[in-house]
């Protein structure tokens, strides 16, 4: 079963964001699950900007994604 999920705040520290942290997104995403390794434990369709990011999560690192363009912060946003 796939799902749309974002990233939260635990994986935005590994990515450096371009805008101050106190005014940047708390999320990164969404992206979809491309398979449930363990039970707590996802692989995610990342795209290829971020592609140096391991793309294996704990679920303690994922929130379900609603529907809202205000969310999405495009991959030209981020800086690895």
């Amino acid at each position: 079963m796939i799902h749309r999920v974002e990233l939260i705040r635990e994986t935005e520290e590994k990515v450096k964001m371009n805008r101050d942290r106190k005014l940047s997104p708390r999320f990164i995403g969404p992206y979809e699950i491309v398979e449930r390794i363990r039970p707590v434990v996802y692989q995610l369709a990342l795209p290829s900007e971020i592609e140096k990011i391991h793309n294996v999560f704990h679920i303690s690192m994922l929130h379900r994604y609603r529907s809202d363009p205000s969310h999405v912060i495009s991959p030209v946003d981020v800086e690895i």
